[in-house]
């Protein structure tokens, strides 16, 4: 979101049609800027944020099943509840076309976020959500 609002300043500043100029009956033309920001929701389901890996995750009966189609190194799998707070969190080494599951019997019903994450390449490699 911050690089989405970097470029749209950067862009505002570069291109001239953002700068424009208003009259004011009996004063002088007062120049402005135009900035157009755009608010990008989070999304309530799963979203790949890179194309690669590839990861696919299902929620069924307490458990969470999810296949990780790479071998790039460590996953940090975390499980984040509607407050922000992580619930369960655990890591997992990589390999290809492995399933791994995450039991969530002991969780309250309720909407929870799946992230996972490449430490090794500090990225947000898969983001998305279930309701138990």
């Amino acid at each position: 979101m911050k690089n989405l609002f970097l470029t749209l300043l950067i862009s505002s500043l570069v291109f001239s049609p953002f700068f424009s100029s208003a009259e004011i009956k009996g004063k002088d033309k007062i120049p402005f800027e135009i900035l157009i920001i755009i608010s990008i929701p989070d999304l309530p389901v799963p979203v790949s944020v890179i194309s690669y890996p590839e990861i696919k995750a299902s929620y069924c009966e307490d458990i969470v099943d999810f296949s990780i189609n790479m071998s790039v190194g460590p996953v940090e799998v975390s499980v984040i509840n509607r407050a922000g707070l992580t619930v369960a969190k655990s890591l997992y080494f990589t390999a290809e076309n492995n399933t791994y599951s995450i039991d969530v019997s002991g969780l309250n019903e309720g909407e929870y976020i799946l992230k996972f994450y490449m430490p090794d390449y500090h990225k947000l490699c898969y983001q998305g959500s279930f309701t138990k």
